[in-house]
């Protein structure tokens, strides 16, 4: 193909479509071609030659419908081919034939041919000999053709009828290549001085051009032989440069060696000279993996021309990836990767679809080669030709499969891997983080992917975008969720094909004001043949994971919920990567499966809320510490807390809660009258929640949870034999900017007899910056219904656990330094109303200030009389900040 955008013309493309009837071997089936072409008729896809002239087509669908007998279509065909002088007649004629036309039709003349009777194929082939093309004369009369002045080499006479007439030739050992200096398409002639010697030799009558070609043509045989692969035969191959088929920048490689014939390549006279030459010798190399009787089996046309190209373009990188010459231009060294756009772009489509004559996806598909060489090795294509060769059907998606197979694989995993590594194929060359965990996903390391990815980010399909604004990707759907309703669609996938659906959370409203959700995600198979998965990618920021492993499922039904936030270290995206499977093979034949999804923003889960001054991170069940959207100013801790806004500074949240616990939480004891017994329940942003014990989660049920920017309520129910136990927390502001109120309520059946004794815990481990885990610690203890006070933060947030501490505990005066905490156990007053049975109302606080006094004057504003401030180990003054915690036992 000729560079600059202009495609290669697609070098088999006499496998547009499959033949039927007239293409299968006549020993398979001995019905007449009426009955076979029915039989076709049933069989998908039907062949369909409504791309072709339409001369031609009328002739092939005369001879496949028995309307028209198989030595009429023979002399008809080679008239057409130019190899007799009558015309056919005007039914099948056409004002002119595309090179693939005329290669697609001279294998089926050539197919039909050897079905006719031994005379009759003799008469015919005796009476076309002369037109037939084949080896060029080995010596042509040099009488015949002037020298032309300044080339040695030009002069030489070889005319072939309908493709051209050639004056010069270029020997190499493996190759002769014939062209022209002058007339109709000549070749650029210049040779002068070359800046490296692989630009050609200067002033020895031999156009650089032509030199240049011919050390391509030369070196891409020496690479294909070192990676193992054939040829169809020993004699040198053929190269016409300036054919009068086609264009000045095609290139095409008829099967003539399938014929008997020579190895040949057409190449336009101003096709480039590097990348070109190495994907149409891979197409000699190709076609010693072939027979005409694979080739014409129904189906195999469109998913054979495809694997070729797409492994062509994977040899064409393959030899230019590790090129020494110099002066080797760019553009031409990444040619073979244009069309990457035109694969990613169209996700969706089979693996080993054809776009048609000279368009674009098939070559794209090297990509899918590539991938499939850095899962195994380089021999993994040659292999799958091999596998070609040997079978009775051919069809390279039967073959890929079995390939993968032999080699400890399946194609459905495969097929599932290559999608996910497509969507992450730019992650690092495109400002992804290549220190971060890839969490155990294989990825591709092609040392041309930033090439690839440029390509990709030129193209509005595969750009890069939301939600990664700096990754270009396959085509891809986006949901931008929304703090409320459903959002849905419907993606089709042929077989091998993959669709991409991003999901993004809502957005924060600031760094210190945002929630997380649980995301619903549904999606139910309407239509399919073969089965579809999902692959649900999460993402903290792309290329890096949430999790170390992602989930694949299998459909028909698919339904999962996944927290998700704006922030950091929350789940922000998900990729769900719908790819529909064959598990024998990367089957083209099958119609597309077709899938309904549904994405919902369905409960709230966390909220990071402020009234300015202090800032809180707060989950579902009424505890601290959540995954937040902004550094804190002394450890960078992403978690959040508790924090003082003005300083930006972390009290509770550790920088890494992997080895360190996040230990905020609370529980409750109820101790009924003598007889009735006891039980706890808790919630711990370290240690989970629990009900009754031994019980787990099971009868814990988040009633509710609702949040502002400056408020959230949490509202939980126990479940518990005497009567289910509802427990509320309700944070908003306080009368005092320093203090945020967390108003508590106990709710439980009973009578006003019944009233049982409930001890609240509240436990925090203090990470004070700038010095966390070197704190001082104060504590008062003299409001009513304060049962207990140490420095203990990593006890259980279980009043039945027992009461502990580390080293003080009841009244503690500027304790420490060292890493420490606080246990409360606090009483909630119970009263008996008739309407709402009965009920505890308590309140405790969480707050900051810059200074000890500031903390003091705000604790006794609201007459808080059991509490504690912790501070840094900086000034006596507790500057730059003091955290607080406060009770009181009402509301």
């Amino acid at each position: 193909m000729g560079l600059a955008g202009v495609l290669r013309v697609a070098t088999i493309t006499f496998m547009i479509v499959a033949l039927g009837a007239v293409a299968a071997p006549a020993q398979a089936d001995q019905r007449s071609a009426p009955a076979l072409a029915e039989v076709a008729a049933d069989q998908q896809p039907r062949d369909d030659y409504t791309k072709l002239a339409p001369g031609l087509r009328a002739l092939l669908e005369d001879v496949r419908s028995g309307s028209l007998n198989e030595q009429a279509f023979v002399n008809h065909g080679y008239a057409k081919l130019g190899f007799q002088g009558n015309n056919p007649p005007k039914r099948y004629r056409d004002e002119s034939l595309t090179e693939q036309e005329h290669a697609y039709l001279a294998l089926v003349v050539n197919d039909v041919l050897q079905k006719l009777p031994h005379g009759v194929r003799n008469g015919i082939v005796n009476r076309i000999a002369k037109g037939a093309f084949d080896s060029p004369p080995a010596e042509p009369e040099p009488s015949t053709t002037a020298l032309v002045p300044g080339f040695p080499q030009c002069d030489k006479d070889l005319n072939l009828a309908w493709v051209g007439r050639w004056k010069c030739k270029h020997s190499t050992p493996h190759f002769e290549i014939w062209y022209n200096v002058d007339g109709d398409r000549p070749v650029d002639t210049d040779d002068g001085p070359v800046p490296y010697w692989t630009y050609g030799i200067e002033g020895d009558g031999i156009p650089n051009y032509i030199q240049r070609a011919a050390g391509q043509l030369e070196v891409a045989l020496y690479d294909y032989a070192n990676l193992g692969y054939k040829r169809p035969n020993d004699d040198p191959i053929v190269v016409l440069y300036g054919s009068s088929r086609g264009t000045e920048t095609d290139a095409f490689t008829p099967p003539t060696s399938l014929l008997g014939a020579r190895n040949t390549i057409w190449m336009g006279n101003k096709a480039d000279e590097w990348s070109t030459p190495r994907h149409e010798v891979f197409h000699v190399h190709q076609y010693a993996y072939m027979k005409t009787d694979v080739i014409n089996k129904v189906g195999n046309f469109v998913p054979l021309q495809s694997w070729m190209e797409a492994t062509a373009e994977w040899a064409t990188h393959q030899s230019v990836r590790d090129e020494p010459a110099p002066g080797f231009p760019d553009t031409e060294r990444y040619d073979y990767a244009k069309n990457i756009v035109e694969f990613l772009g169209r996700p969706d489509l089979r693996l080993t679809h054809w776009d048609g004559f000279a368009r674009g996806r098939q070559y794209g598909g090297f990509i899918f080669a590539e991938f499939l060489e850095e899962r195994f090795d380089t021999d993994v294509i040659r292999k799958s030709w091999e596998n070609i060769a040997a079978s009775d059907d051919g069809d390279p998606g039967i073959q890929l499969a079995n390939t993968v197979q032999q080699l400890g694989s399946h194609i459905v995993h495969e097929t599932i891997a290559f999608a996910q590594a497509s969507y992450q194929l730019c992650g690092e060359a495109k400002g992804g983080h290549p220190g971060d965990p890839w969490g155990g996903v294989w990825h591709m390391t092609d040392p041309d992917i930033p090439k690839w990815c440029d390509l990709l980010d030129a193209d509005p399909r595969t750009t890069k975008g939301d939600p990664f604004p700096a990754i270009p990707r396959p085509a891809r759907q986006v949901v931008n969720l929304q703090e409320s309703g459903t959002v849905s669609g419907d993606v089709t996938l042929h077989p091998g094909g993959s669709a991409y659906l991003d999901i993004t959370a809502p957005k924060a409203t600031s760094d210190k004001t945002w929630r997380s959700w649980i995301v619903a995600l549904k999606a139910k198979v309407e239509q399919q043949v073969g089965f579809v998965t999902i692959s649900t990618m999460h993402w903290k920021d792309f290329p890096t994971r949430a999790y170390e492993d992602d989930s694949v499922t299998p459909l028909p039904d698919f339904d999962q919920s996944v927290r998700m936030g704006p922030c950091g270290g929350h789940v922000r995206q998900i990729t769900l990567a719908f790819t529909h499977h064959n598990p024998a093979q990367v089957d083209h034949r099958e119609p597309p499966a077709k899938v309904h999804w549904e994405v919902g923003a369905s409960k709230l889960d966390s909220a990071g809320i402020t009234n300015g001054t202090v800032q809180l991170g707060v989950s579902k069940y009424g505890t601290l510490i959540e995954e937040g959207c902004g550094p804190s100013t002394g450890e960078g801790v992403t978690s959040l807390g508790l924090r003082y806004v003005p300083t930006g500074a972390e009290a509770l949240a550790h920088p890494d809660p992997a080895h360190q616990c996040p230990c905020e939480g609370w529980g409750t004891q109820v101790t009924w009258p003598v007889g009735a017994g006891a039980y706890s329940t808790w919630a711990h942003a370290g240690r989970g929640i629990s009900g009754l014990p031994g019980s787990g989660t099971g009868n814990i049920e988040v009633v509710s949870f609702d949040a502002t920017d400056s408020t959230a309520k949490s509202v939980l129910k126990v479940g518990h034999p005497t009567g289910d136990l509802i427990v509320e927390h309700e944070f908003v502001p306080s009368a005092r900017p320093e203090l945020y109120q967390v108003k508590v309520t106990v709710r439980t059946a009973g009578e006003a007899a019944d009233q049982p004794h409930v001890t609240y815990r509240r436990v925090m481990n203090w990470n004070v910056e700038p010095t966390a885990r070197q704190e001082f610690l104060t504590t008062d203890t003299a409001a009513p219904g304060t049962e207990y006070v140490s420095d203990d933060g990593f006890a259980s947030p279980d009043p039945a656990a027992g009461r502990t501490k580390l080293v003080n505990e009841g009244e503690i005066n500027e304790g420490g330094p060292y890493d420490q905490g606080s246990l409360f156990d606090l009483n909630v007053p119970m009263t008996y109303d008739p309407a709402e049975g009965l009920i505890g109302k308590m309140s405790v606080y969480y707050g900051a200030a810059g200074t000890s006094v500031a903390a003091n004057e705000a604790l006794d504003a609201l007459g808080i009389r059991t509490s504690a401030r912790a501070r840094a180990n900086t000034t006596g003054s507790g500057s730059p900040n003091v955290f607080m915690f406060g009770y009181v036992p009402h509301h």
